[in-house]
């Protein structure tokens, strides 16, 4: 990480926590800018993608057609491969903000998910510093998206019986 301490510091002095730097870092290694005009799009792979096993065929019981009456039948699939639209997410980023489509974004309303941070420095090292005028704004909005989901989740762990919080 040597390289990327001039990122590092950038990221850390914005107050965004050590491990999503890590993680964004990571990330932006392996990431490309796509286009480069007034807004920016940015390709970041998956976190996931590394990570699974190896493509391999595997045999089961196809339930589906036992149900229907078919009988029963073992069928061939094809396991341990991300979907398409899950390898890479393309990030575009205008002055005003970053819009990511992973499942974070999506799903949990993520305010800076670690790709929106990886495109982030990626601009940064390519000198493009005028489309990242929505960082600092975001990197406190992902503060108090923490603080009140934490809050959210131990209330919810609590009515369960948890006795501690659960960590981010």
């Amino acid at each position: 990480m040597l390289k990327a301490a001039r990122e590092y510091r950038w990221l850390r002095s914005l107050g965004v926590g050590e491990r999503d730097v890590l993680r964004a870092l990571r990330l932006a290694s392996r990431s490309t800018l796509v286009r480069a005009n007034d807004e920016a799009v940015v390709a970041v792979p998956s976190q996931r993608l590394g990570r699974l096993p190896r493509e391999r065929v595997v045999s089961h019981s196809d339930l589906l057609a036992l149900l229907a009456g078919a009988g029963y039948r073992v069928v061939a699939t094809r396991v341990g491969r991300l979907p398409e639209g899950q390898q890479v997410y393309m990030v575009h980023v205008k002055r005003g903000g970053a819009v990511c489509s992973c499942p974070a974004s999506r799903l949990a309303g993520d305010p800076l998910c670690v790709h929106r941070l990886a495109a982030a420095i990626v601009l940064y090292q390519r000198g493009r510093l005028d489309l990242l005028e929505w960082l600092p704004a975001a990197v406190g909005e992902k503060k108090k998206w923490r603080r009140t989901r934490r809050i959210k989740m131990s209330r919810s762990r609590r009515r369960l019986g948890a006795s501690r919080p659960l960590e981010f």
